[in-house]
């Protein structure tokens, strides 16, 4: 069995991040290929019971916890170094030199880099240490998200947004020579990185656990709608302000019925904690179990104008059959089709008129629903997702 070593910026675990969810995933299913070996950083404490997930599907595994006045010293060094904030802040000495020393006792037969948070560590290194087969993952298309937010950001957030953008742009075409393979989660992704060999991306979307997620009888729904993610993410935040200050004042002015709201995720910021004194709203905090959220909710409102890649938000809720509203990016990127597997809205009034139907048109929510959850099953289990990236490592 070939070896295969995976570093990746976070520990995989627990499935609260968008990148630690992939990767654990990557390691579940490519386990049963190869002997898997996991060289992680991260800036948190991770728990020993969080450890022994990963333990019974790595062979080896190294984790290094990072200094935090060595995380904030390299933020400082931004105003000298040309590589992104989020690159830097991961890049440390003492962590390089212990990679260095895992390559040579492991000899991988292949490598696969999470992100480019991570390859500061690799970048460095001698070529030679490097198996010929190495792979990044850019998971999404990083600059894109963040010229995003400066477009939408004022002040000195939209110069660190715009700062930021272009230090990612610039190094993701870095590193598009550096490495000779490449994924990455979406068509769209792939489409925004405007480099000579953008085209030799290799498309490996997330898929869902479908047996995890699975239809739920044991909570009845009893919130209408939901945003359920990261709610200290900068995406997620918008999204939340939109529900809250877009949709809610309309839906107020057109419904006598109160609408019950459900926002629920890990670290919520100070603009989603404010949220919480509304009537409307209940906040559930750093869930164990995730599928409690989506069990609780009849909808998914998910109004993402700022959005990269593939959102596993959505297909987490169409595996549990709760219809999905959201815009037209998300869904374009699972290709997904409106009124068949979830409903597509733009602006505040067509979420709202969404919103109005599907909970008065029980037939339609059922159709949809039941739809979203045969689109998932044929198309999105991780297993499936995965067969391009194995044969990749493979060598064929």
């Amino acid at each position: 069995m070939k070896r295969l070593l995976i570093v990746a910026s976070r520990f995989p675990y627990p499935l609260n991040k968008g990148d630690r969810l992939r990767t654990y995933h990557f390691i579940r299913v490519l386990s049963r290929y190869f002997s898997i070996i996991l060289f992680s950083t991260d800036d948190e404490m991770i728990a020993p019971e969080h450890l022994e997930q990963l333990r019974c599907y790595c062979e080896q595994l190294y984790h290094f916890p990072l200094s935090t006045w060595q995380r904030y010293r390299n933020l400082f060094r931004a105003l000298w170094q040309p590589l992104p904030l989020q690159s830097l802040y991961f890049s440390m000495e003492y962590v390089r030199e212990a990679l260095k020393e895992v390559l040579i006792r492991e000899r991988p037969d292949a490598l696969l880099a999470q992100t480019l948070r991570i390859t500061p560590l690799l970048d460095r290194l001698s070529p030679q240490l490097l198996p010929s087969l190495s792979v990044l993952d850019y998971m999404d298309c990083f600059s894109k998200r963040y010229f995003a937010l400066a477009n939408n950001a004022k002040g000195l957030r939209k110069w660190a947004f715009f700062m930021e953008a272009q230090r990612l742009q610039t190094y993701e075409h870095y590193l598009m020579e550096y490495f000779p393979f490449h994924i990455i989660i979406s068509h769209s992704d792939k489409n925004a990185i405007h480099h000579p060999r953008a085209k030799e991306i290799l498309v490996i979307p997330n898929g869902v656990d479908i047996e995890y997620f699975h239809i739920s009888d044991v909570y009845a729904p009893v919130f209408d709608i939901g945003f359920i993610g990261n709610l200290g993410y900068e995406p997620n935040i918008l999204a939340v302000q939109f529900i809250m200050e877009k949709i809610l004042p309309l839906w107020r002015q057109r419904y006598k019925k109160p609408l019950r709201i459900l926002l629920a995720g890990a670290q919520p910021s100070k603009e989603v904690l404010r949220y919480k004194n509304y009537c409307e709203v209940t906040l559930w905090q750093n869930l164990k179990d995730i599928r409690a959220a989506y069990s609780a909710i009849k909808i998914l409102v998910a109004p993402l104008f700022i959005s990269t890649g593939i959102q596993n938000k959505l297909l987490e809720a169409m595996a549990m059959q709760r219809v999905v509203i959201t815009t037209e990016a998300p869904a374009k990127a699972i290709q997904a089709q409106h009124k068949k597997h979830l409903w597509i809205a733009y602006d505040a009034e067509s979420f709202v008129q969404g919103i109005a139907i599907l909970l008065n048109d029980h037939l339609l929510y059922q159709q949809i629903a039941q739809q979203a959850r045969a689109f998932i099953e044929a198309c999105y289990s991780w297993e499936q997702t995965l067969v391009p990236l194995r044969q990749l490592l493979e060598g064929n």
